[in-house]
């Protein structure tokens, strides 16, 4: 089983910079100065297409003065149910930039969630949670693959990578961006969920009503109004 980053079946917030990167794509020379889509700075892997992502500061409109950011998230149906008693390898290859404004912090909290039921992407802010298989120990200018076996605790049926935060986190990453609305971009491609039938060491994966996730974004009019 395996389910590639094509735009007819991934789910992608493109109100947050997200972009499906093509070879056949044109680099103009106000794509190389913003650093996104160009595929002469960030090569493919394989074929022809790779997802960029951003992770941005947001304007602070809350009276509390957390900054909670705005992230892209692309999420997708497996074409099969993961089982409870079964296990699974999960990778993907991701290329983190070395930027003025990284952090090693930004790719130990962005990573691969699987989900028991379909929740919306579109015009999230961020994901709050610690329930995720985090992309770590990357290599930044280079294309990393990272990988995981795990056990599901529940039938999984939905499979979303981004950046998943908590309130220390919030606060570290979207300070260190500064008031202007920074971005960082990341990359990702070939996705990959398997069954695994050998021996090697697996993490049961957790579960619980992923209704219940903590998404914080409150939009109208494409302006950020409310954080709760």
């Amino acid at each position: 089983m395996k389910s590639k980053l094509i735009p007819d079946s991934w789910n992608i917030n493109s109100g947050w910079g997200a972009r499906l990167c093509s070879c056949k794509t044109k680099i103009t020379d106000y794509m190389k100065l913003h650093g996104f889509c160009n595929i002469k700075e960030v090569p493919l892997t394989d074929g022809c297409q790779m997802v960029q992502m951003t992770i941005s500061d947001a304007q602070d409109f809350s009276i509390d003065k957390f900054r909670y950011g705005l992230t892209t998230y692309a999420h997708v149906k497996l074409d099969r149910t993961l089982r409870v008693g079964k296990k699974y390898r999960v990778s993907i290859q991701s290329y983190f930039p070395e930027r003025s404004n990284y952090k090693s912090t930004i790719h130990s909290r962005t990573g691969i969630k699987l989900f028991n039921k379909e929740i919306n992407t579109n015009n999230v802010g961020v994901i709050y949670t610690d329930n995720f298989l985090a992309l770590d120990q990357l290599t930044t200018n280079k294309w990393n693959k990272s990988e995981w076996i795990i056990a599901p605790l529940c039938e999984l049926n939905y499979l979303t990578v981004g950046f998943f935060s908590n309130d220390d986190v919030s606060n570290e990453i979207f300070h260190h961006f500064s008031n202007n609305w920074v971005r960082y971009y990341y990359f990702i491609d070939d996705i990959r969920v398997e069954e695994y039938e050998g021996d090697e060491e697996f993490v049961h994966y957790d579960c619980y009503d992923e209704s219940q996730v903590n998404i914080r974004s409150g939009l109208k009019d494409s302006l950020v109004l409310l954080f709760d």
